[in-house]
């Protein structure tokens, strides 16, 4: 539940659509990690790709972050305009619109939006991983 509020408190927000909380396991709700799922987890052609396209967010992170630190704005600008449009296209409208901040941001040369805007990037891939990684486990307890 940390992740979500992080996320509504950085983008000004208080709705958290799309951002389901974990099953109940006995913790402490504040132990428990975000968890986002795809609006498309239901349709089999995007369920056969849909680990491919999670397998590859955290290398697409590291890059984000290395050309953050560079202060290589072009390269974050791509890096996220080519993440702002596969989250969408797999489901993810939410990481899609942070995606289109921080490349909005880039474009602009302004890393005092980026980094926030980076940060809740982090946590909502995170939070697909997490989201991801329960699908996955619930298919095998099924």
């Amino acid at each position: 539940m940390r992740l979500v509020q992080a996320i509504a408190a950085r983008t000004g927000r208080q709705t958290t659509a799309g951002i389901l909380p974990p099953p109940p396991s006995g913790k402490e709700p504040d132990d428990e990690p975000a968890v986002l799922i795809s609006e498309f987890v239901d349709d089999p052609d995007i369920e056969e790709i849909l680990g491919g396209f999670v397998g590859r967010l955290q290398g697409q992170l590291d890059a984000m972050r290395r050309a953050m630190a560079h202060g290589n704005h072009d390269e974050l600008r791509s890096l996220a305009h080519k993440l702002k449009g596969a989250g969408g296209s797999y489901g993810y409208p939410a990481l899609s619109e942070k995606c289109r901040e921080l490349e909005d941001a880039a474009k602009s040369q302004n890393a005092t939006a980026a980094g926030p805007a980076l940060d809740v990037v982090s946590m909502l891939i995170e939070a697909v991983q997490n989201g991801y990684e329960t699908r996955a486990r619930a298919g095998e307890n099924a």
